[in-house]
């Protein structure tokens, strides 16, 4: 596809500079159509999951996807949303395995608000398993992430 593009912009008399902005621009694009899809893939079996407290669907979409060659991101938030599918089955043990293989801490363009949400899940089992120190700290840390989350669309 590539090599179709550029070929097709050398026909036209292109720079390739202008190939090449055309080229990251479009990338982008794809990047934020696929980030969308991601959400709207799972927006369904979460409200199920909420509604009716069933987390198969949850637990079955995230498993699939998890299969799929994710970017980080997108890999990181699809495993907190298996976890929750996996708490809500009273898989705890797992899901505090799988929290802390996420080592979100490496990822600095993880947003606040999926590190708040990973810090909250951690402290929950923690506590659920009767760590209750640990429980504390990861709680403490979700607390000063959500009190530096600026736009209130976004705390809500």
């Amino acid at each position: 596809m590539i090599i179709l593009y550029r070929l097709y912009m050398d026909s036209i008399g292109a720079p390739l500079w202008f190939t090449c902005i055309i080229s990251i621009i479009f990338v982008f694009f794809v990047y934020v159509a696929v980030r969308s899809v991601i959400g709207d893939i799972l927006k369904e079996p979460v409200k199920i999951l909420h509604e009716k407290g069933d987390p198969s669907p949850l637990f079955d979409i995230t498993n699939e996807m998890l299969g799929y060659k994710l970017n980080s991101i997108d890999r990181q938030e699809i495993l907190i949303d298996h976890c929750v599918a996996l708490r809500e089955m009273g898989e705890t043990e797992k899901v505090l395995e799988l929290l802390k293989s996420i080592n979100i801490d490496k990822f600095p363009q993880t947003s606040s608000y999926i590190k708040f949400i990973y810090y909250n899940n951690l402290s929950d089992v923690y506590n659920l398993l009767g760590d209750y120190d640990q429980a504390e700290i990861w709680f403490e840390k979700s607390v000063a992430i959500y009190n530096d989350i600026k736009l209130k669309k976004v705390k809500n």
